[in-house]
């Protein structure tokens, strides 16, 4: 159980920080500036209601049947969240607020790291609690497919075995992975937010 608990964190949290990553720069970019974000708010509103979840067998042949599928599919699915919810956070600071940090002439790095960065990170925070529910949802997706490691191959693993106390302990090693989660989420936002 804790082997099959294991490879399942592991591909989550791998996919919930590229999608950090890239989800957060895309996001501050197209907050933050007006041509970008004509450029690729067309683009996110096009791709973003298409059911990513039907790219896992292209993803498998591109890429394996490895963990690089399962992490990338992932990925594509809450990479959307963090660009959303990150580029609304920018576009939601007061014009007041930005006139008076504009006052003090920071350089480009103070501005960043000092005044953007804390005004979106309770959006972030927001986006890694949704992402890790849907993280989970589509991960036992994919390791029911073409794979003998993960919580979601053990679970269908013992259902189609008819071992039901072991399917019920799968499912609920998946809720108590997804508390774990929401408990060091929690820990974080309070810890840099001063909440």
């Amino acid at each position: 159980m804790l082997y099959h608990m294991g490879a399942s964190l592991l591909r989550v949290l791998a996919a919930q920080g590229i999608s950090f990553l890239v989800g957060s720069i895309l996001g501050l970019l197209c907050g933050s500036f007006r041509i970008f974000d004509k450029v690729f708010k067309p683009i996110l509103y096009v791709l973003y209601p298409i059911p990513k979840i039907a790219f896992l067998p292209f993803l498998m042949v591109l890429l394996g049947l490895g963990n690089a599928s399962k992490i990338l599919l992932i990925c594509i699915i809450i990479v959307f969240q963090f660009i959303l919810s990150v580029r609304q956070a920018v576009l939601d600071i007061p014009p007041n607020l930005l006139l008076s940090i504009k006052s003090l002439a920071l350089s480009k790095k103070a501005y960043i790291w000092h005044f953007l960065i804390p005004a979106v990170l309770p959006a972030v925070f927001t986006s890694f609690r949704m992402n890790f529910g849907i993280s989970f949802s589509v991960l036992f997706f994919a390791e029911s497919f073409a794979t003998k490691h993960g919580i979601g191959y053990y679970i269908m693993n013992n259902w189609v075995m008819a071992n039901y106390p072991a399917m019920i302990s799968g499912i609920a090693a998946l809720s108590i992975c997804g508390v774990v989660m929401f408990i060091i989420v929690d820990l974080v936002e309070k810890k840099l937010l001063k909440r």
